[in-house]
């Protein structure tokens, strides 16, 4: 499952990019007086429990290994924010830019989807006054596979019973 510490690290290669400070949405910031951005997960698990795990087993010679990839995605929501009209510009510019950013490069182990191709107008009349917002959605995709050694069976032992009373013991040993 796709966790806010994954979703830190994007963001800290992001803002190192764009040279500008992201803050998590859903927790206390003092906010700046210049344009800044805010993230937040909108969902932690878009895939459906029985359809985001895959098992298969991979045997040797000896022993097998149990795989099970488990499929996580997640819908981030960025925007950028400023104090005014005046800073509309620069909020376009700097979401243009990171927006160009998860087009142009790869995050190892992850697959960042923009789920729309363009930067969203969010600004919103939050009486008495405007709160200028810009940005747009991302969906992080992450399989992560887990797996675990079997050891192959060597040997077999039976001790059967038949009527109540207690047979010899059988014992298959495998080449």
């Amino acid at each position: 499952m796709i966790t806010y510490s994954d979703i830190d690290d994007i963001i800290d290669n992001l803002t190192q990019a764009l040279s500008i400070t992201f803050f998590r949405a859903d927790q206390p910031f003092t906010k700046p007086s210049r344009v800044y951005a805010v993230y937040k997960l909108m969902n932690t698990q878009a895939v459906s429990m029985h359809q985001n795990h895959t098992s298969s087993v991979e045997k040797d010679a000896d022993n097998a290994t149990l795989k099970v990839r488990e499929n996580s995605k997640t819908i981030v929501s960025i925007d950028f924010i400023g104090e005014g009209v005046a800073d509309m510009e620069i909020m376009r510019t700097k979401a243009g830019e990171a927006l160009n950013w998860f087009r142009f490069n790869r995050v190892a182990g992850r697959t960042i989807r923009l789920l729309s191709p363009n930067v969203q107008d969010r600004n919103a009349f939050i009486d008495p006054r405007w709160e200028y917002k810009i940005g747009f959605d991302i969906r992080v995709d992450v399989t992560e596979i887990h797996s675990q050694d079997i050891e192959a069976i060597k040997e077999v032992t039976m001790t059967p019973t038949v009527d109540d009373v207690v047979q010899d013991e059988i014992s298959v040993s495998l080449p």
